[in-house]
Formats: C-alpha cells, sequence, structure tokens
C-alpha cells in the first residue's frame, strides 16, 4: 500500500512548499547589510525602477545598483552553501 492523496492534497502541498520559500527568502533578505536589503526590496517586491529606487532612497543609481548586484551575489552565495 501507498500513501493515498484526497483531490486537492496537491495544491496544498505546492502551497506550503512556497511558504516554506518565501519564510527562506525572507530570513536571507533581513541578513542583507541595509544598503543591499532596501534597493532588493523595492525593486523586487515593490516594483520599482532603478532609478525609482534612486529617488525615493536619495541615492545615486549607481549606488542603487551595486547594492542590488552585491546583495543578489551574496543570495546566491549563501544558497550554493545550503
Amino acid at each position: 500500500t501507498g500513501i493515498s492523496f484526497t483531490p486537492g492534497d496537491e495544491a496544498q502541498v505546492a502551497v506550503a512548499g512556497k511558504a516554506v520559500v518565501l519564510d527562506g527568502m525572507r530570513s536571507a533578505l533581513a541578513q542583507l547589510p541595509l544598503d543591499e536589503r532596501l534597493p532588493i526590496n523595492l525593486a523586487y517586491l515593490g516594483k520599482l525602477t532603478y532609478t525609482e529606487i534612486a529617488q525615493v532612497l536619495e541615492w545615486p543609481e549607481g549606488t542603487v545598483t551595486m547594492g542590488i548586484l552585491r546583495g543578489l551575489h551574496r543570495l546566491r552565495e549563501r544558497e550554493k552553501l545550503h
């Protein structure tokens, strides 16, 4: 005998899996330095362009770009370790 599923179980498992991934992402983002976390949140969660982020934070656009690049690199490296 194997594991039996009732209709809708697959969807519940998928939703639970996504919740775990999102929690892990939130945790990883929270560990980033502020100058990386802020622009990443605004770009990916806030859907702002780099120019808009620079205006909101009153930072040069190059600083925003570098913060995002460094933060994404740090997140990728962290993922490799886990």
